[in-house]
């Protein structure tokens, strides 16, 4: 935790180091100090100031570069953002985690399908299965135009590195309705919930139970359908009154 709380703090704290320094270059070189010091306070743009101040002085500094892209990406200025983490990694190349962080932010932005897969791969190599490095990729795919059987292929290839993760499979699922393929969503859901890796997620039952209504609308169902369905409504319910007064849990069985 910062020991400045306020940019009033900062502020009579800059006053005070700058008072002590004579000369531009000398008030320009502790500008990284001071940048630190209202990023922590949420003071981007006074943030912003100093730093480009200081790199007036030590442009080849890679933490300084790095302390840029953190205050543009706070600011929302993504494009900006990245130079940024760019520059900061061709001066260290040690700063592997922005490698990671350029994916996450061009995930976010319309960028030439080529890079988005230079930094795709480059983060892959670094770290394998990770989320950030699939959002990437399945913008890729959209950017592309892609067909949806693109997309499903991509989805499966990641579930088979990721095979609980809950978002995933759910995307899945929304893709095959999206498609009117509730058949195939039905399948695929009761696949994946005799794995049981599930079990404890709201946001999985939610959706199920959601899903078998949508089947149960549009086919000829049987016993078998009714054990699958009154398993996920119980889970559902029993998963509610965890997070959810009894109101909401009465609202999930209807």
């Amino acid at each position: 935790m910062s020991v400045y709380q306020t940019k009033s703090h900062v502020d009579k704290n800059v006053s005070m180091i700058l008072s002590k320094l004579k000369t531009e270059k000398e008030r320009n070189s502790r500008g990284l100090i001071i940048a630190r010091q209202y990023y922590e306070v949420k003071e981007y743009e006074m943030a912003k100031r100093y730093c480009a101040l200081y790199l007036t002085v030590k442009e080849q500094y890679a933490p300084a570069h790095k302390l840029m892209g953190q205050i543009h990406e706070a600011l929302g200025q993504l494009d900006r953002a990245v130079a940024c983490y760019k520059k900061c990694l061709e001066l260290d190349g040690a700063q592997k985690d922005l490698v990671l962080k350029i994916c996450q932010l061009y995930s976010k932005l319309k960028v030439d399908p080529d890079v988005a897969k230079y930094w795709a791969e480059r983060a892959e190599r670094l770290f394998p299965n990770h989320e950030a490095i699939f959002q990437l990729k399945e913008q890729i795919h959209m950017t592309n135009g892609n067909t949806a059987h693109d997309l499903e292929d991509l989805l499966a290839e990641e579930l088979a590195k990721r095979p609980t993760d809950v978002k995933l499979r759910l995307k899945l699922l929304k893709l095959y309705q999206g498609n009117w393929r509730i058949n195939d969503a039905y399948q695929h859901a009761i696949s994946a919930e005799k794995t049981g890796a599930y079990n404890s997620s709201l946001e999985w039952y939610t959706h199920l139970v959601n899903l078998f209504q949508a089947y149960k609308e549009q086919a000829n169902v049987d016993a078998m359908f009714y054990v699958n369905y009154l398993s996920a409504l119980n889970n559902l319910v029993t998963l509610s009154m965890g997070h959810r007064n009894v109101a909401d849990c009465a609202e999930a069985l209807y």
